[in-house]
């Protein structure tokens, strides 16, 4: 409760080991170590508190000579940013100082990966679907939209890898059927010729298909892939058969409609 008082005197008075203290009383109570949040964590309410609290301390020119309030304040918003549907739709967070929630939309997006990808895109669809319709929930709405469009535009610009990891991972919590199909609405609706190029362009984008819905152990696995049909008479037909016959063992992860979203 008076650990904005204790930062004060500690800088006051040249007492590192008290201000030392105060931030690891912080980051292990307050805080909760950063820990995964579960349902109605305290940590949801406090780390944006906290994230407020040592952005005014370092406004206000506190020494930080050490770094320690520049790294408190960047694990509070790097930890909001990866926990949009858990942190996000509180008051705490809709009535924090809206220069720190950007800076956690900025953490959000930089944080965003070919592995990560899919499961903040389903994140953020949770989030879009747990937010009440008041007014105090605008903000975090349009947050979630923003890290949203980011996080597709990322995705389609970085779509055979995307889809090579989550073959690899092949983790049905990303919700690969949606996912696909916000996708294909997001490109759609910003039609830029240059992503497109880039996208298909990408080396091995031919595979990307196969990739996600069986996993890129089979593009080098020793029966293979389905073989894709040739032409020409009895050889064009020999080859389907034999195309039906090994794509009968073949049993994507995704499921039935998911791998009908994917091709």
């Amino acid at each position: 409760d008076n650990a904005a008082e204790l930062l004060a005197l500690s800088d006051l008075w040249c007492l590192a080991a008290v201000k030392q203290h105060v931030l690891t009383a912080l980051r292990r109570g307050l805080c909760n170590s950063f820990r995964r949040p579960t349902g109605g964590a305290a940590a949801a309410e406090a780390v944006p508190q906290v994230a407020v609290l040592v952005r005014q301390a370092l406004e206000y020119g506190l020494g930080d000579a050490d770094g320690g309030l520049g790294r408190l304040y960047d694990d509070c918003t790097a930890w909001m940013g990866a926990w949009p549907a858990r942190v996000w739709p509180t008051r705490t967070f809709s009535s924090m100082r809206r220069d720190v929630q950007e800076d956690v939309l900025v953490a959000a997006q930089s944080a965003l990966s070919a592995d990560s990808a899919p499961a903040a895109l389903a994140a953020c669809r949770h989030l879009a679907s747990a937010l009440p319709s008041v007014a105090w929930a605008a903000r975090v709405r349009q947050m979630q939209e923003q890290l949203s469009c980011y996080g597709m535009s990322y995705a389609w610009g970085n779509f055979a890898e995307v889809c090579r990891r989550g073959g690899m991972r092949q983790d049905r919590s990303e919700c690969w059927g949606p996912f696909l199909e916000e996708l294909r609405a997001h490109v759609a609706a910003n039609a830029d010729p240059d992503a497109v190029v880039r996208a298909l362009g990408q080396p091995g984008f031919e595979d990307v298909t196969r990739t996600l819905l069986y996993g890129p152990s089979l593009l080098t696995g020793t029966r293979g892939l389905p073989a894709r049909p040739r032409p020409g008479g009895r050889a064009a037909a020999a080859g389907a058969r034999e195309e039906k016959d090994e794509e009968s063992w073949l049993e994507s992860w995704l499921g039935e409609e998911e791998a009908g979203h994917m091709q």
